[in-house]
């Protein structure tokens, strides 16, 4: 779902994102000659969660960077005896707190060698150890940049018909 609530038909166009893609490229994260070429936006509410995943290797570059919006959350990381999405054998793993409005960016062996995945566990505790309910007011939003390789589907016409910005 986008943020508005309702579903979205056709793509945002990329640049609407400029900025923050300009503030990405200074920060050395990506260059202006291999821009990111894809914003995914997923909203996460309640103990939704994603398992634990390699991003594909031959659909995206070697940068991924998220930001994470609303509620905060615990990244898992986890190195695999085998790197696949399904091995079982964990040799180690930690965990990563997204604060709202985080960067966190994967290259190298966080990208490569790591795997990444947030838990659907009811319950979380905060860093303090505060323990926090993940209920239907619980909502997470993640933007994930990347750039989409050659050879992926892309979409080629957007609109922003749809868009609705809500009075504030």
């Amino acid at each position: 779902r986008c943020w508005t609530g309702k579903e979205a038909p056709k793509a945002l166009p990329l640049k609407l994102f400029d900025s923050l893609i300009e503030k990405l490229i200074n920060a050395g994260f990506f260059t202006k000659e291999d821009p990111p070429t894809q914003i995914l936006v997923n909203e996460y509410s309640g103990p939704m969660g994603i398992s634990n995943h390699y991003d594909d290797d031959k659909a995206f570059g070697d940068t991924i960077a998220t930001i994470s919006l609303g509620k905060p959350i615990w990244l898992n990381l986890q190195l695999p005896e085998r790197q696949n999405n399904v091995c079982k054998s964990i040799l180690k793993q930690t965990k990563v707190f997204l604060e709202p409005g985080s960067l966190f960016v994967m290259q190298t062996d966080a990208r490569y060698v790591w795997r990444h995945g947030i838990s659907n566990a009811k319950w979380i505790r905060y860093p303090d150890n505060t323990p926090v309910r993940r209920d239907d007011d619980y909502v997470r939003v993640s933007l994930t940049i990347r750039k989409l390789l050659d050879g992926r589907k892309r979409v080629t016409k957007t609109t922003t018909d749809w868009l609705e910005i809500p009075d504030v």
